[in-house]
């Protein structure tokens, strides 16, 4: 079960809210009017409390509930044996069971749409983690259709809401953010300040498709919602997903202190779901900030409490695994990572089965397996190659969407414009050209942006050499900097060659992809470190004259040589030369005329002993 898994008992009883409405407008809750007798009302308005509150957490208390409001239903009251059934969904006694019952009605057929519409978001939640989210999908696109036909609103919006979710899950990321923003745009049309799951949803598609700065906006706006409606259970999955957020960012600090937020409420509320999904969180950021003991218990703690709800999630194996490996202790790290393998394998997880070959080859690597290592990185490369291009393809996909949809707005609009006064088809037919112009000019450059995601080094995750040299070529172009346009600083690392030789390939990608993520870490904003060659680097230093170049370049310098290597080999230490030429905004000389006299520099701190500065 995936982290999202854990949040998902919460999200049945949000949704329970808004169905709740949806069945009483639907016929689905008795009222005074429709029942026959006053037990029937009773029995009606008991039914209808419990879908706004949800029904008890513990199983033996929800089966007494169940069976006691079972009991009370005679063969007449349809109209509450369904609303007993879609409460019922909520949390089923028997998921199966019940699931291929609701599946056996739909097949049969009802009387009724509004019905057939409840029980098709019914057999969708459950679908999602009993069948496929395929399965689900195709449920909740029925439902949608219906409630279209129906003019439901409410049940609308929670079906876009769970379509959404079940599209992310399944990598349709473009799709989920169309269904969130169709959702937002219904609930701001009804001039409502709760806009359900539509801005969370919103947030975590832009989230998946890398878009790390507009998922932190609209999870923000989600989290400030949920606090004001206090609703917990939307509230954690709100503060979750931006600790993830901030966690790939890079932002550790405020990540950490999100996922103790969650904590600090989990165990007030005996959530332990939702505590186990923050430890296990807690540890992916205690770990990517070298605290490995601390990882350690966070890890522990989380397969506790997973454990406390029988939940079979392998994050904290996972993260316990790196934090070994963290620790030297490579052996047991090896070996949790083997069992961990198969399982995200036959499940299919392959963003969580890049991570982990990542993390097993270094540990490999430390355990002198090197042609093992070796396999597991270029494996790597081939998953983490592909989750590229579907999330660049995702971002093509939404922005294609968006263009697509808004072409079809403007034909309507022209038409009914055109229906209405003939003699202003003209005036309109040169508003819209405009319209199109300005839309095609705003895809152009927003696809340009996509298209620089083909300009990063694969194996480092810096810029490569195209786009390092052309972002040298427009800073040098440009006079606003002032006397010195641009300074060049080119490195390569010292002794590569026996880095591979003694301790393989592997490692001495290892080994490139650190000094890169090292030195990047050092340069300032508007600065840009790329990959030109196996073990060379340029680095394009925008206003920056001789004395302040040679600055950056001790920084870097000092930074890769106190790098520790000791999970690749105990003694392996690396440093680097550096060569920088500061270029005249006014000298008219190109960029080949520039690398040429940084290199040179570079061969200068090559001949005056390496790992030293040059200019």
């Amino acid at each position: 079960m995936t982290r999202r898994s854990s949040c998902i008992g919460g999200a049945r009883r949000v949704r329970a809210l808004l169905l709740a409405g949806a069945l009483l407008a639907a016929g689905g809750l008795s009222t005074g009017a429709r029942a026959a007798d006053a037990g029937s009302v009773d029995l009606g308005q008991e039914i209808a409390r419990l879908q706004r509150a949800g029904l008890p957490a513990a199983l033996e208390q929800r089966r007494q509930l169940l069976n006691g409001l079972q009991a009370r239903l005679t063969p007449q009251d349809s109209r509450n044996a369904l609303a007993l059934r879609v409460l019922e969904c909520q949390d089923p006694l028997e998921p199966e069971t019940f699931l291929r019952g609701v599946e056996q009605t739909l097949k049969a057929g009802l009387e009724k749409d509004a019905d057939r519409l409840l029980l098709l978001e019914c057999a969708g939640r459950l679908q999602e983690p009993l069948r496929s989210a395929a399965a689900a999908i195709a449920s909740y696109t029925e439902g949608i259709e219906l409630a279209r036909a129906l003019k439901q609103e409410d049940m609308l919006l929670t079906l876009l809401g769970v379509r959404s979710g079940a599209r992310s899950q399944t990598g349709q990321h473009a799709l989920a953010l169309t269904d969130a923003l169709e959702a937002y745009r219904l609930a701001e049309a009804r001039g409502t300040s709760d806009y359900g799951f539509a801005l969370q949803n919103i947030g975590i598609a832009y989230r998946r498709i890398g878009e790390l700065e507009l998922a932190i906006q609209y999870l923000e706006r989600s989290r400030q919602q949920s606090a004001r409606l206090d609703r917990w259970d939307s509230l954690v999955s709100d503060l979750l997903q931006l600790a993830y957020s901030y966690h790939d960012l890079g932002q550790l600090d405020t990540a950490m202190a999100l996922f103790r937020q969650v904590q600090q409420g989990a165990e007030a509320r005996g959530d332990f779901a939702n505590l186990a999904a923050a430890l296990a969180g807690q540890a992916m950021s205690e770990v990517k900030a070298k605290r490995y003991t601390e990882a350690l218990a966070s890890a522990s703690a989380a397969r506790r409490a997973f454990d406390k709800v029988g939940i079979t999630d392998r994050m904290p194996e996972f993260q316990r695994a790196r934090a070994l490996a963290g620790l030297g202790q490579h052996a047991e790290a090896a070996r949790l990572f083997d069992a961990l393998l198969p399982a995200w394998e036959a499940e299919g997880q392959t963003r969580y089965l890049a991570m982990l070959l990542e993390s097993r080859a270094a540990t490999r690597a430390a355990l002198g397996q090197h042609a093992a290592a070796y396999a597991d990185l270029r494996r790597y490369q081939t998953l983490r190659e592909a989750q590229v291009s579907q999330q660049a393809d995702q971002r093509s996909q939404w922005m294609r969407q968006q263009f697509d949809a808004s072409q079809r707005e403007q034909q309507i609009q022209a038409l009914i414009a055109a229906r209405r006064a003939q003699y202003l088809a003209i005036a309109l037919a040169l508003v819209l050209l405009v319209a199109v112009v300005a839309i095609a000019w705003r895809w152009r450059l927003r696809s340009r942006k996509y298209r620089d995601l083909a300009l990063t080094d694969t194996l480092t995750g810096v810029a490569n050499r195209r786009c390092v040299e052309r972002y040298a070529q427009q800073c040098l172009a440009s006079r606003r900097f002032g006397q010195h346009a641009v300074s060049l600083l080119m490195f390569d690392i010292d002794h590569f060659k026996r880095v591979n030789d003694q301790h393989g390939h592997a490692a001495g990608d290892l080994v490139i992809q650190r000094v890169a993520q090292t030195g990047k870490a050092q340069l300032r904003q508007g600065d840009l470190l790329g990959r030109v060659g196996g073990e060379e680097f340029l680095v394009v230093l925008p206003g920056t004259d001789a004395d302040a170049a040679r600055a950056v370049a001790e920084r870097v310098r000092k930074a890769v040589q106190a790098l520790d290597f000791g999970d690749v080999h105990p003694e392996l230490r690396v440093t680097i030369s550096l060569g920088f030429v500061a270029a005249g905004a006014a000298e008219g000389r190109d960029l080949a005329h520039w690398q040429a006299c940084a290199d040179a520099a570079l061969y200068r701190a090559k001949q005056g002993g390496r790992n030293q500065v040059q200019g």
